[in-house]
């Protein structure tokens, strides 16, 4: 932008700043015409249709604004699958930082070998409930392949933890 500002503002002295609009327009509907030759094409795989969440949330009475809140997940799994589950998980990490978590980290318990847990941290509780309602179709494929992981009878354990006001 510095640099474009700079060509605009030498152009503009050296001719006149209508002329130096023209020919911005010009460059504009030049470039805007590119686009019926160099589409970006969308990804067949990727589905960014909204989906019904990711979790159910517990109904409880707590105020909105609360927080911090830190949610955790507790994976169980297998020690052969661990390293392809920290690859999957990345993938988890860029679906909970895109919906608003602040913070986010996977730890491994070290006394409980197989033991995973999964951290974010979102501003508010509010918060957190938006980023439910930002959860899309591949956010959910992306959550199933991480959940395949996981050698538990059930889901994975969840905790909701809020900052005491």
């Amino acid at each position: 932008m510095t640099v474009g500002s700079a060509v605009w503002g030498q152009l503009a002295s050296h001719f006149s700043i209508p002329v130096s609009l023209c020919i911005a327009a010009a460059g504009m509907f030049i470039a805007s015409t590119t686009v019926f030759r160099w589409r970006l094409d969308k990804d067949p795989d990727l589905n960014l249709d909204a989906s019904s969440g990711s979790e159910a949330i517990p109904a409880i009475d707590i105020h909105h604004d609360r927080g911090p809140v830190m949610v955790s997940y507790e994976y169980l799994i297998h020690a052969d699958d661990a390293r392809q589950f920290i690859v999957c998980m990345q993938d988890m990490r860029r679906v909970r930082r895109r919906g608003g978590a602040i913070n986010w980290c996977v730890y491994e318990d070290i006394l409980q070998p197989g033991i995973f847990v999964e951290t974010f941290v979102v501003a508010s509780w509010m918060e957190h409930l938006r980023q439910q309602d930002r959860y899309t179709m591949n956010d959910q494929k992306i959550q199933r392949r991480v959940y395949a992981f996981h050698q538990g009878e059930k889901h994975p354990e969840v905790r909701y933890l809020v900052a005491p006001m």
